[in-house]
């Protein structure tokens, strides 16, 4: 990355065959400015008379304006000097100089970790009209604020209204994402798919239900060239369901990929089966548990949101529980079904019994009771793996489940309490109805029953059903159950041997 930044910045530079280096007949403040290893206020001081040093002196003012660009360039630099040298190329008169710090903002914004920057380059935008300043803007407000900072008060947010008065923020990242400006890939990175990635992150925090976007994408996408904006359409009319981030965007693609022979086959099945339902807007997730109930119980797709809570507490009545006791990152979330089941939508209930059904097989419960073992014996990593009902290496599903362990790669490792889902467990659990993970540090575990604050993120990042079973005795293993929105509900003990 810094062989990128410093590329960009040189070519950014016009003039001059080379990035700036010092001579001898540098003026002292040009020399102390330079030197990284001089004390801050000395280096600011210089900054603040470098310009008179140079004053008629075109070689001079030349190095001096390279000079600040490569400060304001270099996150190693202090973040002070960076945004005061950045004032000072700003008030530049020089037009030339100009062109080239107002391309250099565009490029910093989207990945600027000094506040103080964001705040001045947004300012700046918005005050001389750069209308170009919005793609990075929306790029930029898609990092999360700081502690205490509302997010209607983001520097970023308040250069976009100003810059487009009457739009909404909504609608403006929504156009960066359908529109996002073109630039040649570098080094590795599609700069057009991490701008449509930042914008779709905004969306998801301004758009939590995914509704703005619902309204908006129109039927018409579906013929499009674009495969992503073809897939949301799909998604939309086929699964009746948007992504709110940026990875269930991920994953919506893949799923949507007529040439993979499994998703192709999964999607004909799911998008039949979500037609039997009266249900409006879905979520991803939901759409495997539709799939597979009306294969194998299409009653409960005909029934009542409160018959199938019936149902779900009837099974609950009389199994042993488990709360979590110990959070390192705040309070546990309650874990009972009365406290959460006005939270639960007909499409949760149907996907919460379907993954309840999945723990019923002995296939499954045997497999968890093995791959618990193993996670208690490797004190490096947490292990996972995800729940489904596809039939091993077939284009066909089954109404028995499979638990398919994804241990993480050893570079994922990052301790005995943290479980990473690695690229291909991601991969491969397209059509998977759950993801799940251990706590099986120890035999009695029963502090831990139930999902970290860093589990739930998980969740709601991917957008997925998800299981933490943990170890709570010799041959015991207490399951929770917990999704994007936070809700958590315990589903009782599983016990090894036992259907």
């Amino acid at each position: 990355m810094r062989r990128l930044r410093n590329g960009l910045i040189c070519a950014l530079a016009t003039g001059l065959s080379a990035c700036a280096s010092s001579t001898t007949n540098d003026p002292p403040s040009l020399a102390s400015l330079r030197t990284p290893t001089s004390d801050l206020k000395v280096r600011q001081r210089a900054l603040e008379r470098v310009y008179e040093d140079n004053a008629g002196n075109p070689a001079g003012l030349a190095a001096t304006r390279q000079t600040l660009k490569d400060i304001v360039w270099t996150p190693s630099q202090p973040a002070p000097l960076r945004v005061n040298a950045m004032r000072k190329l700003l008030d530049d008169p020089d037009e030339a100089t100009q062109r080239e710090v107002r391309d250099l903002g565009r490029l910093l914004l989207p990945r600027e970790q000094s506040r103080e920057m964001v705040v001045l380059l947004g300012q700046t935008a918005a005050e001389r009209g750069w209308e170009d300043y919005v793609p990075s803007l929306v790029r930029a407000y898609a990092r999360p604020a700081r502690l205490g900072v509302k997010d209607e008060e983001r520097a970023e947010r308040i250069a976009l209204e100003r810059l487009r008065p009457g739009v909404s923020v909504k609608q403006l990242a929504f156009d960066v994402f359908m529109n996002p400006p073109e630039m040649p890939p570098s080094y590795g990175l599609d700069w057009k798919q991490r701008t449509r990635n930042d914008a779709w992150e905004v969306l998801g925090r301004i758009d939590p239900e995914g509704e703005f976007r619902a309204g908006v994408l129109g039927a018409e996408a579906i013929g499009s060239s674009d495969p992503t904006i073809a897939a949301l359409a799909r998604g939309k009319r086929d699964l009746r369901g948007v992504p709110i981030t940026a990875d269930q965007l991920a994953w919506l693609v893949s799923l949507s990929n007529g040439a993979n022979s499994v998703n192709a086959a999964w999607w004909g099945e799911a998008s039949a089966a979500i037609t039997r339902t009266n249900q409006d807007l879905l979520e991803l997730r939901h759409a495997e548990a539709i799939r597979w109930t009306l294969a194998n119980r299409p009653d409960r797709l005909t029934s009542s949101r409160e018959a199938l809570l019936g149902e779900l507490r009837q099974r609950l009545a009389g199994r042993r529980f488990h709360s979590r006791s110990n959070s390192t990152d705040g309070k546990p979330a309650p874990e009972r079904l009365p406290d959460s089941e006005d939270r639960l939508t007909f499409a949760d209930l149907v996907t919460i019994l379907a993954i309840d059904d999945a723990l019923g097989s002995e296939r499954v419960r045997d497999a968890l009771f093995r791959q618990a073992e193993m996670d208690r014996k490797d004190t490096t990593t947490e292990y996972g793996g995800m729940l489904t009902f596809q039939v091993r290496g077939a284009a066909s599903f089954g109404s028995e489940a499979t638990a398919v362990l994804y241990a993480p790669r050893p570079g994922q490792r990052m301790g005995d309490e943290r479980f990473v889902a690695s690229d291909d467990m991601l991969a491969a659990s397209d059509c998977a109805i759950a993801h799940y993970h251990f706590h099986a540090q120890r035999v009695r575990n029963k502090e831990y029953a139930g999902p970290s604050g860093g589990d739930l993120q998980y969740a709601a990042r991917y957008g997925r059903s998800c299981l933490v079973l943990t170890s709570v005795g010799e041959g015991v293993l207490g399951v929770d159950y917990y999704q994007p929105n936070g809700v958590v509900i315990d589903l009782g003990e599983i016990r090894a041997g036992t259907r």
